[in-house]
């Protein structure tokens, strides 16, 4: 359960309401300042009592003022390897692969491939196997990209078949050099 507000906290946020209100508005200081003494009898918004804010909030809301709940962010799994599938994520957002680089829709990938919400609550089978797909994914980007490039092919480079992520994605470093230099 989420703490309760002190009472000094609430009056905070309803003076930061009033303000943001304020200017979600588009009321000049005066205007501003004429409505907090028509309506709460003070020239300044922290002189207001509880029955003041509210009465000002709610003329705010009267005259078009909308309260915008706070967007939630999603809480990060920090261990290891939740770390690692984010940054193997992020270089397939780098290559511009994805349309949408967001954690909610890396989580929208998690549960298509095993099932779970979110990273956060795979085990560790799970976590792995959301890993190597996204390692796989970029080794088929990469690999379309740099033949696409005219790079020479290295598909069977160190004798391997197919690459494997680090061969790959060292062609792909070199190769991203190589243009910066020319």
């Amino acid at each position: 359960m989420k703490p309760s507000r002190t009472a000094d906290q609430l009056r905070r946020a309803e003076i930061a309401q009033i303000h943001i209100a304020k200017s979600q508005l588009g009321m000049d200081d005066d205007t501003y300042r004429a409505m907090l003494w028509s309506v709460g009898r003070v020239r300044s918004s922290s002189d207001l009592d509880w029955r003041g804010r509210k009465a000002v909030l709610d003329h705010l809301k009267r005259s078009g003022f909308k309260v915008q709940a706070k967007p939630q962010s999603r809480r990060l799994d920090l261990d290891a390897e939740s770390r690692k599938a984010r940054a193997i994520w992020l270089l397939l957002a780098a290559t511009g692969e994805l349309r949408d680089t967001s954690e909610k829709a890396l989580a929208a990938f998690v549960k298509r491939l095993v099932g779970v919400d979110d990273l956060r609550f795979t085990t560790g089978a799970q976590v792995t196997t959301v890993i190597e797909s996204l390692k796989k994914w970029c080794v088929r980007v990469w690999i379309k990209r740099l033949e696409a490039a005219g790079h020479p092919g290295f598909q069977h480079l160190d004798g391997i078949d197919p690459p494997s992520f680090r061969i790959v994605q060292r062609a792909w470093d070199r190769a991203q050099k190589a243009n910066e230099a020319a």
